[in-house]
């Protein structure tokens, strides 16, 4: 199925991250902490796009608490666990992480 990325998925968010969402939410139950483009399907416009609709997924499928935020340091999003970290300890995580991954 061929997914318009571009825009909000609304009802097609779970199809779209049926892949890897069981490896999505064992991470957050294990790390606390996933990162854009940690897994194929999060992806910087399938984040910025989606961002609300799948920390609810993410909370529903995983059990937890999941917010997310926007790490303006390496311009990617942060989805965490809110009992376990912080916004501003989610985002400093956020930086090493892409900058370990990118560099």
């Amino acid at each position: 199925m061929d997914f318009d990325c571009t825009k909000p998925l609304g009802d097609q968010l779970d199809l779209y991250l049926k892949n890897d969402i069981d490896m999505i939410c064992y991470e957050l139950c294990i790390n606390g902490i996933v990162y854009e483009s940690q897994f194929k399907s999060l992806w910087s416009m399938v984040c910025k796009k989606n961002s609300y609709e799948m920390t609810k997924l993410f909370s529903r499928e995983s059990g937890i608490d999941i917010s997310y935020a926007y790490d303006n340091v390496t311009c990617n999003f942060v989805y965490y666990d809110t009992h376990r970290f912080s916004m501003r300890e989610a985002m400093e995580k956020s930086v090493l992480y892409q900058k370990s991954f990118f560099n």
